[in-house]
């Protein structure tokens, strides 16, 4: 490739130039007087841009005479047009990784990035984010209030369904209300809201690789999708029924079990499962006293008395929060 310096008057713009560059024009002539020509501009055999057009209007607002080119002597007429809109296009298929750009922005001190485009005000970046983007990144804005019965949580949760999410599994199927309240018409099992689940991982791990633990795993939705999100899932219960029935929904849906743990033990004794300050986020649905009551077992905390509940349940809480980060 052969640069060559001419009279910007040699060289001309494409008049059918489709790209609308203009507000782009003041942070590429900043660049050029920052770091110097380090690209060329490419032109056909005729002078005419092929690409380049923001560079050559940065030349021309800075008063520069002359400019560095690259003719493209080798390109048919079919290639040099495609050329340019392929030189443009490609540009727009790549995105940033947030973390890393704030790390290396970070370590630029001495020049002024925002004369280059970047918006280094991130009051300013979170002011102008879109509902749209907050939707792409947590499903629902946080913090909001959420409706079920809004169509795309029903789309949503359709979408898990269909998936294969069967939560009931390894559970009688008349559990709500079963000792303490009794309601005409009460009766039924409670199964844990795939979406919500979705929504509680976007707002507080929206990040891949966390770990989760579920004190009281009950049903596979929060596993699976857990798994299905790409975090490392562990949950505890009591009855074996249900951890068999969880690993069996799991497996007939095709998730990843490498990434789910359930055991089949007390709450109490998490420690086998879990250590201090590994866990990203807790998450669980616990018994409510004997609202539904899961089994006869004594450890069950859906059998014990008041005092007893209150007891265990602030225990298995506290052992918990120290599984934290």
């Amino acid at each position: 490739m052969k640069v060559e310096t001419v009279s910007i008057d040699k060289i001309k713009p494409y008049e059918n130039n489709p790209r609308n560059n203009d507000d782009a024009v003041d942070a590429v002539a900043n660049s050029i007087k920052e770091f110097g020509w380090q690209q060329p501009i490419v032109v056909d055999n005729g002078g005419v841009i092929i690409a380049g057009h923001t560079r050559y209007k940065a030349a021309k607002k800075l008063g520069y005479k002359e400019v560095p080119i690259v003719v493209a002597d080798n390109l048919t007429k079919e290639q040099v047009n495609a050329y340019r809109l392929a030189d443009n296009k490609v540009g727009e298929l790549a995105d940033w990784d947030e973390d890393l750009l704030d790390q290396e922005l970070d370590d630029i001190l001495d020049i002024d990035m925002s004369e280059f485009g970047f918006d280094l005000n991130e009051e300013i970046e979170k002011e102008e984010r879109t509902p749209d983007a907050l939707t792409n990144d947590f499903m629902v804005p946080p913090f909001s209030v959420l409706d079920t019965r809004q169509g795309n949580w029903q789309d949503r949760k359709r979408e898990w369904l269909d998936l294969g999410i069967k939560s009931e599994l390894g559970r009688k199927g008349d559990l709500t209300f079963a000792k303490s309240i009794n309601i005409e018409g009460s009766s039924g099992t409670s199964v844990f809201d795939p979406v919500l689940t979705e929504i509680i991982y976007k707002w507080f791990i929206p990040y891949a690789n966390a770990n989760i633990y579920d004190p009281f795993a009950g049903g596979s939705v929060r596993g699976i999708v857990a798994a299905t999100l790409g975090h490392h899932y562990t949950g505890i219960d009591l009855r074996k029924e249900q951890i068999d029935a969880n690993y069996q929904n799991a497996k007939e849906i095709g998730t990843n079990i490498d990434l789910i743990n359930w055991y089949v033990d007390d709450s109490q004794n998490a420690d086998k499962y879990v250590k201090d300050n590994t866990q990203d986020l807790i998450i669980a649905c616990p018994p409510y006293l004997d609202l539904e009551v899961y089994s006869d077992d004594p450890k069950d905390l859906s059998t014990m008395s008041d005092d007893e509940f209150d007891n265990i349940y602030q225990k298995i809480l506290q052992n918990a929060v120290k599984n934290l980060k």
